[in-house]
């Protein structure tokens, strides 16, 4: 058995019990979400009035999507926060973790998975493997995420991105590292609410023009 995650990763799972708020969007500093349609406000309009007022009234309670390392990728998430949640994730915390049974030891992936998820999730790795420990980060913050969203409380819905793209710059390479190719980005998008509507702003960043292109350990959805 593995010992206790460090606490620097479970930090993450505090944004649960901020029941202050109704909903969060929750993003690494290190994942980039754009916008790929052709009239970007009126796509964030959409997602932020009929779209959220939908998720409100439903019984899910965390949006995202996964990679191929895990079920749930935790750079980017949208939640409900719950006190009740973030208490019972405590508890299984307490209980620990292990590679073949995950959390609280509650079973092998094929079998704890319900199956609609099992039929979503069938590439990604503890899947493929039937082993926990084939999750990246499992017996961190991701694989918290993954076993009380998916397995514990069954209230995750897989986002669509028809209208977006997420990547996610994992590991050591950040775009902003001068070293790492830090011109990668040649201007923004920025989404502002203009009198109960919403607009596009695409703001230059007056970068060199890089020849750099996505690298092979970023996660894009």
């Amino acid at each position: 058995m593995k010992s206790a995650s460090p606490w620097p990763f479970m930090l993450k799972w505090d944004i649960v019990r901020l029941t202050q708020y109704d909903v969060i969007f929750f993003t690494d500093t290190d994942a980039l979400l754009q916008l790929t349609h052709s009239n970007q406000a009126a796509a964030a309009e959409h997602a932020w009035t009929v779209q959220y007022d939908a998720f409100l009234r439903s019984p899910a309670q965390l949006v995202g999507g996964p990679d191929h390392n895990s079920p749930i990728n935790a750079g980017v998430m949208l939640l409900k926060p719950s006190e009740r949640v973030y208490r019972e994730g405590l508890a299984a915390m307490r209980r620990g973790w292990d590679a073949d049974t995950g959390w609280e030891h509650a079973g092998l992936p094929i079998d704890i998975i319900p199956p609609d998820y099992k039929r979503v999730f069938a590439s990604t790795n503890p899947l493929r493997a039937n082993h926990w420990g084939a999750q990246d980060h499992g017996e961190y913050e991701q694989g918290l995420f993954t076993y009380m969203y998916l397995v514990h409380e069954r209230a995750f819905v897989k986002a669509k991105f028809s209208n977006y793209t997420m990547t996610h710059y994992y590991g050591s390479f950040k775009p902003w590292r001068t070293s790492r190719c830090a011109r990668f980005f040649e201007s923004a998008v920025v989404i502002r609410g203009v009198d109960g509507r919403f607009a596009a702003d695409r703001i230059p960043l007056h970068l060199e023009r890089s020849s750099c292109r996505t690298p092979a350990h970023a996660t894009i959805l």
